[in-house]
């Protein structure tokens, strides 16, 4: 686990960072890819849309809001007691968006199940050390809960944490595989270990879904005739701005006068959507 010396905040919740700084066998291949994860995260703006998306996901599925920031510590990302939570930018450009929203999900989860707050005091922090692995299983299994409630795949994610394997002695997060087959049996996949039984072992016929992008994915589907949720515009294709902030007083309208154009689709065939497969 890395953690920055820095900030006695940083210090207290070092143990709800996502991941041992994700050692792997194969660490200088591992760690360039994050480095070029998090240099395209740089210069690619739909990185922020895709985070912006899941957020908002996740404010709906716990009825809460917390501030995410992007960060780059090789931690995936950080929950901290002031309620802000941090995220690795080389996370959120990942070639999967379901890692992205399930890490943002696991360090949301840390939020909700009140863990940083725990650790501000000696005897919560008593109790976390006791705990083990506990508080990053919870969250784990809140991420898996969480993708399962918004229709996201749980391949990538399993063939993300396979690759990580056991952290040093007295590490707060479980193995790579036993984190995977938690996160599948949280997701409701029945599998002893899903790391034996790998995507393409699984779909080595027409190529799993894991291993292939989020937008490779998407290049497959099929369409839909579903109702649009979409809400119209009475005075034109403008909305006001969603954008959120935090205010003296808790989250609020960064910009409650601003007027966006609307960016959905119109439908020019009906109210269709495609699925991908």
């Amino acid at each position: 686990m890395i953690t920055q010396n820095r900030i006695l905040t940083l210090l207290v919740v070092s143990v709800l960072s996502a991941a041992p700084a994700f050692s792997q066998s194969n660490a200088d291949s591992f760690f360039q890819n994050q480095v070029s994860n998090y240099i395209r995260a740089l210069n690619n703006p739909s990185v922020g849309t895709r985070v912006r998306k899941i957020w908002f996901q996740l404010a709906n599925y716990s009825n809460r809001m917390y501030p995410v920031l992007p960060s780059q510590q090789y931690t995936a990302g950080m929950s901290l007691p002031n309620g802000v939570v941090l995220l690795d930018l080389s996370i959120a450009a990942d070639d999967n968006e379901e890692v992205t929203a399930f890490f943002l999900a696991h360090e949301w989860g840390h939020q909700v199940l009140g863990h940083p707050y725990i650790s501000l005091t000696p005897y919560g922090r008593f109790l976390m050390a006791i705990g083990g692995t506990a508080a990053e299983d919870a969250a784990d299994r809140y991420g898996a809960k969480f993708l399962k409630a918004k229709d996201y795949e749980i391949d990538p994610v399993l063939q993300f944490l396979c690759s990580i394997p056991a952290g040093p002695p007295g590490d707060t997060h479980s193995s790579g595989q036993v984190r995977a087959r938690r996160v599948a049996a949280a997701y409701g996949i029945s599998s002893t270990n899903p790391c034996e039984s790998t995507p393409s072992k699984r779909d080595s016929d027409e190529g799993s879904s894991a291993t292939r992008t989020t937008e490779e994915r998407k290049a497959s589907g099929r369409w839909e005739i579903v109702a649009c949720t979409h809400p119209l515009h009475p005075a034109g294709d403008r909305y006001p701005c969603t954008h959120v902030c935090m205010w003296w007083n808790g989250p609020g309208p960064c910009h409650p006068f601003d007027l966006a154009p609307c960016a959905h689709p119109a439908h020019p065939q009906g109210d269709r959507i495609w699925v991908p497969d």
